[in-house]
């Protein structure tokens, strides 16, 4: 069975003030019309979401509230910290919990985006685009997954991209992509 996860990662946020902390730095003026053009996107493309898993990093929350006021078919949204605080593995993790059939929308950091669509994509035959790698604030990754036979309803955490049989990038978007 296949499914697709789509990877945000939050729109381009201020430097932190002098006694502000990283996670709760805001999306700055040139975040906010990143996450506006990449909510225009989401509409433009009718990318519909079942699930939406949100780090709790103030940027991170900003971004998701920019998409869905831009009118993004958004379903559930679960929010967390684990995304702020996990390296990629903790990605794959969160991947692998997915349900069959589901369209989940990941919120989250790089340099864990970045490295989630590195493992990811290791066994495919095709490598991902050099910006992909880079993964730029307010980029979006596509990843369409096949699970592998017997592993279609995780019962407990993986550390690798080893649940998952296949992995193809069907698009990789940035805001410029979306003027």
């Amino acid at each position: 069975m296949t499914f697709t996860i789509y990877l945000l990662r939050h729109a381009h946020a201020a430097w932190a003030q002098p006694g502000e902390r990283d996670f709760d730095r805001s999306l700055d003026e040139r975040g906010r019309k990143d996450a506006h053009r990449m909510a225009n996107l989401f509409v433009r493309h009718d990318l519909t979401i079942d699930h939406v898993v949100c780090s709790t990093a103030r940027r991170c929350v900003e971004t998701l509230e920019v998409i869905q006021a831009g009118g993004a078919l958004l379903g559930e949204v679960t929010f967390t910290d684990r995304l702020y605080a996990n390296d990629h593995h903790g990605y794959v993790n969160e991947i692998a919990s997915v349900k069959s059939g589901e369209s989940v929308l990941f919120v989250g950091h790089n340099p864990m985006m970045a490295d989630t669509v590195a493992a990811l994509l290791a066994a495919s035959e095709t490598a991902p685009p050099k910006k992909a790698l880079s993964f730029p604030t307010a980029a979006l990754a596509v990843i369409e997954l096949e699970v592998q036979a017997g592993g279609d309803e995780p019962t407990g955490p993986r550390r690798t991209a080893a649940p998952f049989s296949k992995a193809r990038l069907m698009h990789f978007f940035t805001p410029k992509d979306a003027k």
